[in-house]
């Protein structure tokens, strides 16, 4: 895992920590658990609180007139089935963003 991912592993669990998200639930995220669909741990408040910190983190840093959710895909959600593929979206579309926790 790279800086970035690092970087932004430890955001996301910052976040859900902060929205109140269990201590077995962040570390059956961090074991692999689904944190999106029908076997997901997040529910749909927790996980739509972390797109918005996400978002929070890339619109301070976009220079652009564009919201963070206006340069989504429509495939978001899929982009958070589990902390991998969130760090791996993350890192590959905004690793410009510095997501400190």
């Amino acid at each position: 895992m790279n800086l970035t991912q690092l970087n932004i592993e430890k955001f996301i669990l910052s976040s859900l920590r902060r929205m109140g998200v269990e201590t077995s639930t962040l570390n059956a995220i961090m074991d692999g658990a689904e944190m999106y669909g029908p076997t997901g741990v997040l529910d749909s408040v927790h996980l739509v609180g972390l797109i918005s910190d996400i978002g929070d983190a890339v619109e301070a840093e976009e220079t652009s007139s564009d919201s963070f959710f206006d340069i989504l895909d429509s495939d978001l959600f899929l982009q958070f089935k589990n902390i991998e593929s969130a760090k791996l979206f993350l890192s590959e579309r905004f690793g410009y963003v510095n997501f400190s926790a």
